[in-house]
């Protein structure tokens, strides 16, 4: 019998990654006749959920007897560092004027194209104003007539411009983006 176990963290396209298998004979059975344990390498080169398959036949024990074809599965996603200035990460809260556009700016280590935000992202969920955060005022907004997302390759980043409406005056909202 195959056993494969994937890895339980995600793991960032692109990057070099594998499942190992184990495999064992039944109690009082013949014994392997082939290596006992090896790994696959996992496919990295695309975001979203995976499965690795070690394939039949992959041990075979003294008997003749081989293995079951054994599947596991995995995540793969962008190499997010967080989003970039104007915006303040962290326990800080961000402040902006209803109404203005800011440029919501990140990376994603090089262009992965304009179709990677998952669908209904980006969010804006409205909430208490936590009355002892950190406030800071996002020193840099833009003009837009919508929101948006395009990349920019000269500074190897993402921006999505989000427009705020003027009726959100003195509320306080969470904006959350996904790639995926």
């Amino acid at each position: 019998m195959v056993t494969v176990t994937c890895p339980t963290e995600a793991v960032q396209l692109g990057a070099t990654a594998a499942a190992s298998w184990r495999a064992t004979d039944e109690a009082n059975g013949s014994g392997l006749a082939t290596p006992a344990e090896g790994s696959i390498g996992l496919d990295t080169s695309s975001v979203g959920a995976k499965t690795v398959t070690v394939p039949a036949g992959t041990a075979t024990d003294a008997a003749g007897n081989s293995s079951a074809a054994v599947s596991c599965g995995y995540a793969v996603v962008y190499d997010w560092s967080g989003f970039a200035q104007p915006v303040d990460s962290g326990d800080v809260v961000n402040s902006v004027k209803a109404g203005s556009a800011v440029p919501i700016k990140f990376t994603l280590n090089g262009d992965q194209g304009t179709d990677i935000l998952a669908a209904g992202s980006p969010t804006v969920q409205f909430g208490t104003c936590a009355p002892s955060a950190t406030v800071d005022e996002i020193e840099q907004t833009v003009t837009a007539g919508a929101s948006g997302l395009k990349y920019d390759a000269d500074a190897d980043q993402y921006v999505y411009v989000w427009k705020t409406d003027k009726s959100w005056a003195g509320r306080c909202a969470t904006f959350s983006l996904e790639a995926g």
